[in-house]
């Protein structure tokens, strides 16, 4: 038998219930909701709203809060089907679940660095500098472009944690300053190895 103690998987599925909502970010970058209606163990039935039935094998990253913790987590489509009403009930197995260690998971500090962003969407990149950052997202300064809301993007800070810190983040918003585009960038789907590059950057930031 599995021990939440040693499957962060199990941990996090301790701390969801039927009823509770899941935005998801699909491998193809579009955003997902749903709720979920059944959980046994990390196997998970959720009603996906407007969006057609998912390939089995499909990707859906997904950062979850439980009022404590932040969670960056990856659920695989196992089967998915159509319903009735328009919606789509998916089988869903949470395949991996790393949990923010940083008791300020959402405190923001200063992180001057090169960022490189691609566009999901279009392919394009975009170049841009890090202004702060926390466990849960980034703001990145732009120029003489714009990224809209909504935007799925890869991202690689520069420089920081001994060579570089890739994600994929979400363009939750954004506003116009006299030096250009500042984008309110939320991390989507983290690697263990570079969420804790980043939480050892901010730490040094802290100091």
């Amino acid at each position: 038998m599995i021990d939440a103690a040693d499957d962060l998987r199990l941990a996090l599925a301790a701390t969801l219930r039927a009823g509770d909502g899941l935005e998801l970010a699909a491998a193809a970058g579009a955003m997902v909701t749903g709720e979920i209606e059944r959980i046994d163990g990390v196997d998970f039935c959720v009603r996906l709203r407007d969006t057609a039935a998912l390939p089995v094998g499909s990707l859906l990253a997904a950062r979850v809060h439980d009022g404590v913790t932040a969670w960056f987590c990856t659920f695989i489509a196992l089967d998915a089907a159509v319903d009735g009403d328009g919606s789509c009930l998916a089988e869903l197995r949470l395949g991996d679940a790393d949990r923010v260690t940083s008791e300020r998971w959402s405190e923001r500090r200063p992180l001057e660095c090169p960022a490189l962003l691609r566009r999901e969407d279009t392919g394009a990149v975009v170049r841009g500098v890090a202004v702060d950052g926390s466990a849960i997202g980034v703001a990145v300064l732009v120029r003489d472009v714009d990224v809209p809301a909504g935007t799925m993007l890869g991202v690689t800070l520069a420089g920081l944690g001994g060579g570089g810190i890739a994600f994929r983040g979400l363009v939750r918003r954004r506003t116009w300053t006299h030096d250009g585009r500042l984008l309110g960038i939320e991390i989507a789907d983290v690697s263990a190895a570079d969420l804790a590059r980043l939480e050892r950057a901010l730490a040094r930031a802290r100091a």
